[in-house]
């Protein structure tokens, strides 16, 4: 096979596990919301965002600083990739609402290792001057999957049973488990294997940084960055926890067109991550970071004016543009986000550091829709979203003062669309999608 042969197998790979990854989660996800808000409140819907979030704030950086310490990332994705399917099998055997829940979050201990595991990969693989279009290459194919997803998922919820889209569900992730069995780490393991004492002190320090990494967190701004993340995440994924419910249930927009406009959002990321990942390379990341949070919080507020709005076709324009614009403002912040994390730490930390990134996401997952369901129970949705774009417009306001924009690396000779790739892995929220997905 020639060079260019070579790369473009690779390639593929990549882009066949991101899609994959993506589509079981964003399916699962949906399938979810659905069946919970058929029977229970908008606070245990509202849970089923909560218990993800608080997996992915615990296992996240946890799965990160276990890849940068041993150096076997490949190995740990698949052990990942297999527990994660043996528990998405488990929802064909259980019922009832806080059993779904339950089972939601167990399975997101371990899917939530994927996100950054493969970054620290794609990294590795393009170096450090072409981080944002590697971020969003990976982004763009996940963003392919979920869109898939959410055509698919809102058609089979109108015929088909549960235990036959939780099957499908589990295929899917059966098949990113097969693919990730070709995946290729080129950053080689440890010489020395530690000793599991050795391990659980060493992921305790990657889970909690000492006393020199947190001063260059606060001298370069990224501690705000983190609770800006969490802030601009309690708005986002508060409101993201109820909204098929709130399309179906209070817009009316039947199921069908329910999957069709949630597939907006990740089709717009296909396009906007390559986009924001080359700003990202050429400009401002602050600028990138701070006008993301924005589009985050006028969101919220495009959704709760929809409500207001008579006649059902200009509610679904006006909540397709919603997603338009959440789209793009999630590009720009996660893709800025990332880069400018991996060009203030060091890269032989930098899991750990992205899954802190994922950490903040989580708080502001477990606040969020603790918050927003708890407000729309007793205030109604349309008022709960309203209140929600005030977290973000202060994640905006707070990053904007406090973040340093980082020196940047000279580029490699080489991009992700020529480099010799010794891998086939792409990850979100996820993301940000799949298993972090917005």
């Amino acid at each position: 096979m020639t060079s260019s042969g070579l790369v473009g197998r690779r390639k593929a790979l990549i882009g066949l596990t991101s899609a994959t990854q993506a589509a079981s989660g964003g399916m699962l996800g949906t399938a979810l919301v659905v069946y919970v808000g058929r029977d229970g409140s908008p606070f245990a819907v509202s849970m089923l965002a909560t218990v993800f979030f608080v997996s992915s704030m615990v296992f996240s950086p946890l799965w990160g600083g276990i890849g940068d310490l041993l150096g076997r990332r490949r190995e740990l994705l698949l052990g990942l990739s297999l527990l994660t399917t043996f528990v998405t099998f488990g929802f064909l055997v259980i019922d009832g609402i806080w059993g779904l829940v339950g089972l939601r979050g167990l399975r997101a201990v371990f899917a939530v290792g994927y996100g950054p595991l493969v970054l620290s990969i794609v990294r590795a693989l393009v170096g450090q001057a072409r981080r944002g279009r590697s971020v969003g290459f990976v982004s763009s194919t996940s963003a392919a999957g979920d869109v898939g997803a959410q055509l698919t998922i809102g058609v089979l919820l109108g015929i088909l049973a549960p235990t036959a889209i939780y099957f499908l569900i589990g295929l899917l992730s059966v098949l990113t488990t097969a693919l990730l069995v070709f995946l290729e780490d080129p950053v080689e393991p440890a010489e020395s294997q530690p000793t599991f004492h050795d391990l659980l002190r060493n992921v305790r320090t990657r889970l909690v940084p000492d006393r020199s990494e947190r001063a260059r967190l606060r001298r370069t701004g990224l501690t705000w960055l983190y609770a800006g993340i969490a802030l601009r995440h309690i708005a986002i994924q508060g409101v993201g926890s109820l909204v098929p419910i709130y399309l179906v249930g209070q817009l009316g927009i039947p199921t069908p067109f329910m999957g069709g406009i949630l597939a907006i959002g990740p089709a717009a990321q296909i396009g906007f991550m390559p986009l924001f990942g080359r700003l990202a390379d050429r400009g401002e990341r602050k600028r990138l970071i701070v006008g993301g949070i924005l589009l985050s919080g006028t969101y919220t507020l495009i959704l709760a004016g929809a409500g207001v709005l008579a006649r059902p076709l200009i509610r679904i324009a006006i909540v397709g543009i919603g997603f338009i614009v959440i789209a793009a403002g999630f590009s720009a912040m996660d893709v800025g986000a990332i880069s400018v994390i991996g060009d203030s730490v060091p890269s032989s930390r930098e899991s750990a550091f992205v899954g802190l990134r994922s950490t903040a996401a989580g708080i502001g997952g477990v606040l969020g829709p603790t918050f927003v369901g708890v407000t729309a129970t007793l205030l109604g949705f349309k008022l709960a979203f309203a209140i929600s774009s005030v977290f973000a417009f202060a994640a905006a306001a707070l990053v904007s003062t406090t973040l340093e924009e980082p020196s940047r690396t000279t580029a490699p000779t080489t991009e992700l669309q020529t480099i010799e790739i010794s891998t086939g892995i792409a990850q979100l929220p996820g993301t940000h999608r799949g298993e972090d997905t917005e």
